[in-house]
């Protein structure tokens, strides 16, 4: 009596055991299909885009900028430049324009003075320093820099009429003198402006012609290399903190 019932018992654990791995195959199989992993694609990889073609184009004002990828040997063949930033050196060159403790004093050419004076005590809104860095003659201009409690900005005061406009960087005046830009890229700190700011130059008289506020990518190193066309390296940011770039060309039209 014993024997028939060890057997029905031996039996049913050979059937739950065949069961149960078959169960377990089917899971394993299934997380093998599923669970597999797609290589990231590289940030650095330019996308498919056919020769000649454009692959982005923004509005400023009554003009538009048409974006190519370029390659670094094209962009190399234009060295770049860093603007002097040393009020030393500049105060040196221009007789027109002195410091006096907190204060600079720039002379017009009607002979009187234009007074920049710094405000360092308070260090919130009011918070401002000048330092004078460039004799802009080309367009009429003394350039100054300008450093805020958390922020930057560039100022052209008119050597005629004293007269001052800020602008947020230093402006890269186009070879034919008619246009300058001034491009500021700042996607992860968000102190400064992202953009580019384009004025029209007639005459020593500015006319802005837009300012252009970006959110995706910012332009730095921006050069004209003739009336119409400049190079910049394009920053865009992968995740929070990876700031990446590539070179390009703008065509003004």
């Amino acid at each position: 009596m014993r024997k028939p019932i060890l057997l029905l018992v031996l039996s049913s654990l050979l059937i739950w055991g065949c069961e149960s791995s078959r169960q377990k195959g089917g899971m394993a199989d299934s997380l093998l299909v599923t669970d597999t992993i797609v290589p990231e694609q590289d940030i650095y990889a330019k996308p498919d885009i056919p020769a000649g073609k454009p692959f982005d184009s923004v509005k400023a004002g009554d003009k538009k900028f048409l974006l190519y990828y370029i390659e670094k040997s094209e962009f190399d063949k234009y060295p770049y430049t860093v603007p002097d930033s040393s009020e030393t050196i500049a105060l040196k060159k221009d007789p027109a324009v002195r410091r006096k403790g907190d204060s600079l004093f720039i002379r017009l050419e009607n002979g009187r003075e234009t007074v920049r004076v710094n405000n360092t005590l308070d260090d919130g809104d009011d918070y401002v320093r000048y330092k004078y860095v460039s004799d802009l003659a080309v367009i009429g201009k003394k350039g100054l820099d300008l450093t805020f409690y958390e922020a930057d900005a560039y100022q052209l005061t008119d050597i005629k009429t004293g007269d001052s406009i800020f602008l947020w960087t230093p402006p890269v005046i186009s070879p034919d003198k008619k246009y300058f830009i001034c491009s500021s890229c700042d996607l992860m700190a968000g102190f400064n402006s992202n953009g580019f700011q384009l004025y029209e130059i007639n005459n020593g008289h500015l006319k802005e012609v837009a300012e252009v506020n970006l959110e995706k990518w910012g332009l730095e190193r921006v050069q004209w290399i003739n009336n119409n066309t400049l190079i910049a390296e394009y920053h865009t940011m992968a995740g929070e903190e990876q700031n990446y770039f590539r070179y390009v060309k703008l065509i003004m039209q």
